[in-house]
């Protein structure tokens, strides 16, 4: 179908991302130093977590995106698998966002494992999802869009929460709390929601479509579009794992402002909000990936300027400046991947007649969750390794505090670059994905309704 989804279905479509972004904000930017701090957990073994659970997390991913492709139900493919994964999610984080302060690192792990599972289970078919609800160029940037607008606000609500004092000072457990008990009703309601009013929507197909688990294989064997978003995705999720483990650390242990980390992030969500439609715009006339590798270059040029900033009381301005600018210039980054995916889906349908949706985006994710569980363990052991103490009062020397600035600022500044360069070459603009289109929806049968 190439009909523009109606604003009632796309507001119940992308509301479930609100609900996770709420989640996932403090999940990877806080929990980590969270339990570092307030818990018997250490660095190391945290590091060691952190990578068992997301390598856990890579090898569900093609299973979760083969059995979605071949799901039957009378509410399609995906809806039955975001259900699931709702509830596997909102219970996980109700157990790790309200640990003791004898927890251990392997209540951490058993607990990240569960919701690991459960965000595979609901992200790969959401993402397959949508390139089934339209197969508009534009339209899937615009779903897109406002999915990564949705994600957002969710974090920017939570980041909010911590401002305004009603949850105690900062990151504080009464806040992680509270968010653990509203995940319990907000995610599973939201996708209920979703899963009644949006369509199943039609998936591709033709005569000869028999998604395999071989699918995954297939597709990187001959889908050179999809090598190049893999490669450049590897890099960047390397370097996105290092920034997320380590940001409330620097604004802690090196510019005093940890206290202030909820300021600073509304500051670079509400940036977010005002430039997505700006970017929106650039990409309907530059194309998607031109425009993303013009916004992780940009992004990788602003990260060493913070360095420019003398630590201290004085410190928080400057430093929301430049997470303001950082955020304009990334817009693209939760625009352009999803879309992306999805034109190379269409080129995977031209060459091989499988519509394999799922395990596309499972192979996409893979390459993004096996560099975040390598990068960010790595991050941590590397901090451990040059002795630094995360606890609040500890006295670190100036090798383990500049240690820290390198581990968090430029290592995930090399990785964007080297990302930027790659995605830069992805060959398929928006006249090749036209193409494409055309030459897909003309065999026989030409879309087939969603199982």
């Amino acid at each position: 179908m190439t009909s523009r989804v109606p604003i009632g279905q796309l507001a119940a479509f992308v509301l479930p991302k609100l609900a996770l972004g709420l989640i996932t904000a403090p999940f990877f930017y806080v929990l980590p130093t969270f339990y570092a701090q307030n818990t018997r957990a250490t660095l190391a073994g945290l590091g060691t977590a952190l990578i068992a659970s997301r390598l856990f997390d890579a090898f569900t991913d093609p299973l979760v995106g083969w059995l979605s492709d071949k799901t039957k139900s009378p509410w399609g493919a995906r809806k039955p698998w975001i259900i699931g994964g709702s509830i596997l999610i909102a219970a996980s984080i109700f157990f790790l966002f309200q640990p003791t302060g004898d927890a251990t690192v392997a209540y951490f792990l058993v607990w990240s494992l569960v919701f690991y599972l459960g965000w595979t289970m609901f992200e790969l078919p959401s993402d397959a999802w949508l390139t089934e609800i339209t197969r508009d160029y534009n339209d899937r940037s615009r779903i897109s869009g406002w999915q990564g607008l949705a994600a957002q606000a969710g974090g920017f609500i939570f980041f909010a929460a911590s401002v305004t004092g009603l949850f105690g000072k900062g990151m504080s457990a009464e806040l992680l709390a509270a968010v653990g008990w509203a995940s319990l009703i907000i995610l599973p309601g939201t996708v209920i929601l979703a899963a009644v009013f949006v369509p199943s929507g039609a998936r591709s197909a033709t005569a000869f479509e028999t998604p395999k688990l071989s699918g995954l294989w297939k597709a990187l064997r001959s889908n050179g579009a999809l090598q190049v978003l893999l490669c450049s995705q590897l890099l960047g999720g390397f370097g996105g794992g290092i920034y997320l483990g380590t940001q409330l650390l620097l604004l802690d242990g090196y510019f005093q402002q940890g206290h202030n980390f909820g300021l600073i992030f509304m500051g670079y969500q509400v940036v977010h909000f005002a430039a997505m439609p700006i970017w929106l715009k650039v990409i309907y006339r530059f194309g998607k990936h031109r425009s993303w590798a013009l916004s992780w270059g940009m992004s990788a040029a602003m990260t060493p300027l913070a360095l420019l900033v003398p630590p201290g009381e004085h410190a928080i301005w400057p430093l929301l400046a430049l997470a303001m600018i950082r955020s304009a210039v990334a817009g693209a980054d939760i625009v352009a991947p999803r879309a992306l995916m999805a034109d190379a889906i269409d080129y995977g349908i031209l060459k091989t007649g499988e519509n394999s949706a799922g395990s596309y985006f499972a192979a996409s994710s893979l390459a993004v969750k096996f560099c975040a569980a390598v990068s960010s363990g790595v991050a941590f052991w590397l901090l451990a390794l040059i002795s630094y103490d995360p606890k609040p009062g500890a006295t670190n020397t100036d090798a383990s505090t500049m240690g820290l600035i390198a581990i968090g600022m430029l290592l995930p500044m090399i990785c964007n670059v080297l990302a930027a360069a790659l995605i830069w070459r992805f060959p398929i603009d928006r006249r090749r994905a036209d193409i494409i289109r055309r030459r897909v929806e003309g065999r026989r049968p030409t879309v087939a309704p969603a199982e």
